[in-house]
């Protein structure tokens, strides 16, 4: 929902519009959600894709790093999940 309050592209609206074209979305059912907010879905793949689920951080190493035997050279690119 912050992302789509944040979007400066008009979005919001075409969301809305989306939304209007079902006929009762009170009493619609799940087929009616997937197949008649397709641009909604798609938006929140997408959020998922660029924000995730799960915070991480990407980081680039320096130096030689030793893990678990294994030497990884420097310039080595890690992703750290925070819980």
């Amino acid at each position: 929902m912050y992302a789509i309050s944040e979007d400066q592209t008009g979005l919001q609206e075409e969301l809305a519009q989306e939304a209007m074209l079902i006929e009762s979305i009170e009493n619609a059912d799940l087929e009616t959600f997937v197949t008649g907010l397709q641009r909604l879905r798609s938006f929140m793949y997408e959020v998922l894709r660029l924000k995730g689920a799960i915070e991480s951080e990407t980081f680039l190493s320096t130096v030689p790093i030793e893990i678990d035997g294994t030497v990884l050279p420097a310039e080595s690119r890690f992703v750290v999940l925070w819980k």
